[in-house]
């Protein structure tokens, strides 16, 4: 792993809340914090990067949503931030110690996979205690009654885990995480596969974690990140793409528009279905954000422009017989989490693939001159 006095203290995002989130963890503005990243870099193949310079730092009293599409790197940096990887360059500091250190480091961490790590056979309390006594607690009685009244599974304290509801087998794994309180937890899809109700009671038991710590959660789900994260941060092919609160988030994003129109047609119409809809919105405050084919029919969800006419669009679509042009569903609706999400991910991909080209043409561009 480099030295931190090998890294430069500049930025080459586009974003001004990264740019500026990066130059101030490069100069050192928070060295403090319990989890810094500089300049993180991994090659796993020569010039094929999973992480791309990755700076970023997390605060204590943070809950940290870490977000990003399949292969987008997250994977990787959490590898290398749990001491399972090294970086090929950069560094990662968890409460100012370096991640070369892996026995000293660790004990500052919790943990907490997107599979439980239980036995079925061991009580709740049982759980608690083997794993407290694993990392050389003292007042193990204290600390397990804590935990658990923090997760709200006291009534369990004496039920085997194979007894336990889902939610509680997360709440559960979560306490695990925490024991020690350790100053930085990673919980990575800490709610998949849990029932609206059940979630909750996570994200109650995350909140009340969060206080004097630093919580990085991985998610794809918008709301569970809507819910309890203070930050959010997006990677994307290993940059960081954007850093901020939500509201910053919705203000970058929800500049180009503010509205969503998704479409449901019959395949074989969608020639017909789109120009309507051109037709109908004008084509410069239309923006294309998904497009999907099941089976016979078509799905695509559009951003209308912020100069857009909702009335229009809505009486349009109401007023017309929309079979005419094989349209089946529709819908008209302000932005959600998860969209901006999408449109970020998507103008990246554009950018990325712009990159490409232009790499293309200068290669190219060698051999006929």
């Amino acid at each position: 792993m480099n030295k931190e006095k090998t890294i430069k203290v500049e930025s080459n995002s586009n974003n001004p809340l990264v740019y500026q989130h990066e130059i101030d963890v490069l100069s050192g503005k928070f060295d403090h914090c319990p989890l810094v990243v500089k300049g993180l870099t991994k090659e796993y193949i020569k010039g094929e990067r999973a992480l791309d310079e990755l700076t970023f730092a997390v605060e204590a009293g943070t809950c940290f949503g870490l977000l990003g599409p399949n292969g987008s790197g997250k994977t990787t940096l959490l590898s290398i931030l749990y001491g399972l990887l090294l970086p090929t360059s950069g560094s990662a500091k968890i409460c100012g110690k370096d991640l070369t250190k892996a026995g000293v480091f660790r004990k500052h961490i919790g943990v907490s996979m997107q599979f439980d790590v239980l036995w079925d056979t061991l009580t709740t309390s049982e759980h608690l205690y083997f794993y407290a006594r694993a990392k050389g607690i003292q007042n193990t009685e204290e600390h397990v009654a804590d935990l658990l009244n923090s997760v709200s599974l006291v009534s369990k304290r004496d039920s085997q885990a194979k007894d336990l509801s889902g939610g509680m087998r997360r709440r559960l794994s979560l306490a695990i995480a925490m024991i020690g309180s350790p100053s930085v937890v990673f919980l990575d899809e800490p709610t998949t596969g849990l029932d609206p109700v059940s979630k909750r009671d996570v994200w109650n038991a995350i909140l009340k974690f969060q206080r004097d710590r630093a919580i990085i959660v991985t998610t794809h789900d918008m709301d569970e990140a809507s819910a309890i994260c203070s930050k959010l941060a997006v990677v994307n092919r290993g940059e960081l793409i954007f850093i901020g609160e939500e509201f910053e988030f919705r203000e970058q994003l929800e500049s180009e528009f503010k509205y969503v129109l998704e479409l449901q047609f019959i395949e074989s119409s969608r020639d017909k279905a789109i120009d309507f809809i051109t037709r109908l919105v004008g084509e410069d405050q239309l923006v294309k954000m998904k497009d999907d084919i099941e089976g016979i029919e078509g799905k695509i969800s559009y951003g209308v422009g912020k100069d857009a006419s909702i009335n229009t669009i809505w009486n349009g679509m109401r007023e017309q017989d929309l079979s005419d042009f094989g349209i089946t569903e529709w819908q008209l609706g302000e932005t959600s989490l998860e969209t901006l999400f999408l449109q970020l991910i998507n103008s990246q991909a554009i950018i990325i693939k712009d990159k490409k080209q232009e790499w293309y043409r200068r290669l190219i561009g060698l051999f006929i001159k």
